[in-house]
């Protein structure tokens, strides 16, 4: 019986799905309105 942690995947696929972010408007912050420019990821979640 060993204690290593070492373990090996062969077989493993990457069939991770991409996520995208729906587009939004951008908001202004400063002068609390929103505006007609779409926005889309990072950007949108921020």
């Amino acid at each position: 019986m060993t204690l290593s942690s070492e373990i090996e995947f062969d077989d493993i696929e990457d069939d991770s799905e991409v996520i995208e972010t729906s587009q939004t408007y951008k908001i202004d912050f400063e002068n609390g309105r929103i505006t007609n420019e779409f926005i889309t990821g990072l950007d949108a979640i921020k």
